[in-house]
């Protein structure tokens, strides 16, 4: 899997037979527990592009939830390295493919974290996580679903949630519901200490 992560070919990762198979797994439990929502947030990448629409378009629930892709809640590997499957293809062709999400806020023509770049560091991608905390206060978003990846989703939980269940990692098509005690100061800052229950 490690070779993976590194492959060409997998520019912009879809998801695989098994996570198709895991989205529909998915979408039974998610149809029975949520109730309306408001925003769908989803990563710019194709695969969480793929899994926000397998398991929840059409459902009930989100029958007049905005879908927003967001550049702030895409992955953040960790690695020191380029991750081909980690890099996001231009927003002119994703809408193509999903044209029920807004890509207003992604660059039209450009293509994020090609070889040429430098890996996020932590620092960096602790700028993303405040700005969509910013976000969710300054909408006052009262509920939503976060469409992300692990490594993102980990250092938000650790560094910024202050999330004290004693598994902070998460599984491919894993459901976590938690509740989240705003507002942060501001965009810029980091935020005080806050609950998040499971």
């Amino acid at each position: 899997r490690s070779d993976a992560y590194c492959d060409p070919k997998f520019f912009d990762a879809h998801l695989s037979q098994r996570g198709h198979e895991q989205c529909s797994q998915l979408r039974s439990t998610v149809a029975a527990q949520l109730e309306a929502i408001e925003v769908v947030f989803v990563s710019p990448l194709t695969r969480t592009l793929q899994t926000a629409t397998e398991v929840l378009r059409g459902l009930p629930a989100l029958c007049n939830a905005d879908w927003v892709a967001m550049e702030e809640v895409r992955e953040f590997g960790r690695s020191g390295q380029f991750h081909p499957c980690d890099s996001r293809r231009p927003s002119a062709a994703l809408e193509l493919e999903f044209p029920h999400v807004s890509f207003a806020g992604i660059p039209a023509h450009e293509t994020l974290l090609g070889a040429d770049l430098p890996p996020e560091s932590e620092d960096q991608v602790a700028v993303r996580a405040r700005k969509f905390l910013w976000h969710l206060q300054q909408k006052q978003i009262r509920s939503c679903v976060v469409v992300s990846h692990s490594g993102f989703l980990r250092h938000l939980f650790r560094k910024h949630l202050q999330y004290e269940a004693d598994n902070v990692d998460f599984e491919n098509a894993e459901l976590r519901s938690v509740v989240l005690v705003l507002p942060i100061c501001s965009e810029d800052h980091p935020p005080p200490k806050r609950q998040c229950t499971e």
